[in-house]
């Protein structure tokens, strides 16, 4: 009976019917894995080129400010005094002299204040940019900048360039190996800072600006390893599609979904604003965090001293001066290779990942704190 009284033809039903999304196989899984570390080690070319170039062309920029500094200043002393003859070492000694060394101080600061100046106006046109366009483009345009020198306004300097490698990071990997990444490509840039600096002291014994056009053709290598990186930015599909079924029966016209992408500035802003009061981003502790980060950009600016004043202390040339660097990067390097990884695993078992990262940041910041004091109230410069 119950037969005869089934119906030939199956129920219309107004419900999609959901179509299964096939599990994801080995070979697919291990495929996403070779990609996400062929991109990570695209990033890391980049950076590391990139980083290498301005650590490799930082001394010699130094020494040619000074040679021309010197030289114009010297030029005035002798035209004061045509009668008076000097020496070699008379000239060095001129060179290594407050009014030669306030002159560069002077002008260094007013170029990194300049070089800043486009990182910290574009940074929130760019973060636009970067979730219109992707990530790749800005990071392209970015290194653009890098290598016109001068316009540094494209692509907005080295501060855009670097968020973007880190953006791509945060697209490809989840956020409980992010910090080991981070690790590893810190650590990678201060391998390039350890072997900058003795390379830059050995091309200087010939010529300043050698190791200058040698950092020109590394920008180069960075930019050529950017553009090889594909764009990692998730697509809006991936958000709106759930994981585990397609509708096939109802898909949105090319109208709707067009006007869903067509965002406004002004829309952006808002709806980052909004984001940002939702999560609480405009709370004590976000502005004690921008306030750290102000402080810290302070000290890496007076750090940067450290080459011209261990220069005019110890009577040193700028590339003998340089290998102070060299060794705060070797310093920088164990802790990143050995200490804070090792670290990083401890702390991973006994808390969560955010636990993790905000006691690690905390600690960094105050053995940071602590020397940047002691180096502060050293009668000595020894330590360094």
């Amino acid at each position: 009976m119950d037969a005869e009284r089934r119906p030939l033809l199956p129920p219309t039903s107004s419900q999609p019917t959901p179509v299964p999304v096939p599990e994801p196989t080995s070979t697919s899984a291990n495929a996403h894995k070779a990609r996400r570390q062929t991109i990570l080690i695209l990033i890391c070319m980049s950076i590391v080129a990139a980083d290498f170039a301005i650590f490799l062309s930082y001394a010699p920029q130094l020494a040619i400010l000074e040679s021309l500094i010197c030289r114009d200043l010297r030029n005035l002393r002798d035209l004061r005094d045509a009668a008076t003859t000097t020496t070699t070492a008379a000239q060095e000694s001129f060179c290594k002299s407050p009014l030669v060394q306030g002159n560069i101080v002077l002008l260094t600061g007013w170029k990194d204040t300049f070089d800043t100046i486009p990182g910290i106006v574009l940074a929130l046109p760019y973060g636009y940019a970067a979730d219109r366009v992707g990530r790749k483009p800005v990071l392209l345009l970015s290194l653009t900048g890098l290598i016109l020198e001068e316009l540094s306004a494209v692509g907005g300097g080295p501060q855009i360039a670097t968020l973007m490698a880190y953006a791509m990071v945060r697209d490809l990997f989840p956020a409980a190996q992010c910090a080991s990444i981070f690790f590893l490509i810190g650590a990678a840039i201060i391998i390039g800072e350890v072997l900058a600096g003795p390379l830059s002291a050995l091309m200087m014994l010939w010529t300043p600006w050698f190791p200058m056009l040698a950092g020109f053709g590394l920008q180069l290598v960075a930019f050529l390893a950017a553009a090889a990186i594909p764009e990692t930015m998730p697509s809006l599909g991936d958000n709106a599609v759930p994981p585990s079924t397609i509708n096939v029966d109802r898909s949105p016209s090319v109208t709707e979904t067009s006007s869903h992408l067509k965002w406004t500035h002004s829309q952006w802003l808002r709806r980052k604003w909004t984001s940002m009061e939702r999560s609480g981003l405009m709370s004590t502790n976000v502005l004690c965090v921008l306030g750290s980060f102000l402080m810290a950009s302070v000290g890496r600016q007076a750090l940067q001293l450290i080459v011209q004043y261990a220069s005019k202390r110890f009577s040193w040339s700028i590339a003998g001066a340089s290998l102070v660097i060299t060794f705060k990067a070797l310093v920088n390097l164990v802790a990143l290779v050995f200490l804070l990884p090792r670290l990083s695993s401890v702390l991973s078992k006994r808390m969560s990942a955010t636990g993790k990262d905000h006691v690690m940041v905390q600690g960094s910041a105050w053995l940071l704190t602590a020397g940047a004091l002691i180096m502060g109230i050293s009668a000595y410069p020894a330590p360094w």
